[in-house]
């Protein structure tokens, strides 16, 4: 395991290395224990309490993490940006949702990971169309650690799968 360095203000953490810089088939990240451990072998089976997801694959990209999930109902291809500070949404999603307007973005009142629901308070808008326009459908948002903060997230690329835990919850 190695520890995660704190940064940002206040001792909150803004964000971590890419995963291109990551070695191994599959690492694991929580934030809030500053732990990231990172392995060679695919994991047979989740841990109790880990949903499971299918890793969409980028080929431009190939350690992209991104899964399905859904913003205020509507199905979207989620990027999990360990380098973001906070969670980015494309324009147009934005607009075709007409989510409402923040100080610094919109918010989104319900972001679903699987069964785990998350509300961002102020999303910022970025176009994310051209991180890879041959996925279909394209990412339409990035989390950042704003939500990435409130799970345990292990990325199994040999197994094709993301695996999260709601670290809200003990």
């Amino acid at each position: 395991h190695q520890q995660l360095a704190r940064e940002g203000v206040g001792g909150e953490l803004v964000g971590l290395v890419g995963p291109d810089a990551l070695p191994g088939t599959r690492f694991s990240l929580d934030y809030r224990a500053e732990v990231l451990a990172v392995s060679s072998s695919s994991g047979a089976v989740a841990p109790p309490g880990f949903i499971a997801l299918p890793l969409t694959r980028s080929s431009r990209h190939p350690r992209l993490i991104l899964a399905e999930g859904r913003v205020n109902g509507r199905p979207v291809l989620i990027e999990f940006d360990t380098g973001a500070s906070r969670t980015n949404i494309d324009p147009r999603l934005a607009r075709d949702l007409a989510l409402p307007a923040t100080a610094n973005g919109v918010r989104i009142d319900s972001l679903d990971i699987g069964s785990l629901v998350f509300a961002v308070p102020s999303a910022k808008v970025v176009p994310k169309s051209n991180i890879d326009p041959t996925l279909t459908p394209p990412i339409q948002l990035s989390v950042g650690s704003d939500i990435l903060a409130q799970i345990i997230l292990t990325v199994d690329y040999a197994g094709g799968r993301l695996l999260v835990r709601d670290a809200r919850r003990p």
